[in-house]
């Protein structure tokens, strides 16, 4: 197992869509190692080499992986939170093999 856990670290409302929060989340280690893999998921839509970030696409808003921070947009209410923080767990577990269907 490579990732145990992603800590919720940080929420703030979210200016594009009211009603809506924007979540920072703090893996247990850096995901440098994992980033290659996940990469290869459905929704990678962007690579920033110099910022070393990787962003999906998800059906309202996106999620953003840092070395080691975690940022998703436009998240309805803590439960989805708590979804979204498992599935990039296991799919990092999983090296990117089982896609992340909770995301879309």
């Amino acid at each position: 197992m490579y990732l145990r856990s992603v800590a919720l670290s940080q929420t703030m409302p979210c200016l594009a869509e009211p009603g809506r929060i924007i979540v920072t989340g703090v893996p247990d280690r850096t995901l440098d190692e994992a980033r290659p893999y996940v990469a290869t998921l459905p929704g990678a839509i962007g690579w920033n080499p110099q910022a070393l970030t990787l962003t999906f696409r998800r059906p309202r808003g996106f999620m953003t992986l840092h070395r080691e921070r975690v940022f998703i947009t436009q998240v309805r209410d803590p439960e989805e939170v708590l979804e979204l923080l498992a599935a990039l767990r296991d799919a990092v577990n999983a090296g990117g093999t089982n896609g992340l269907n909770s995301w879309r």
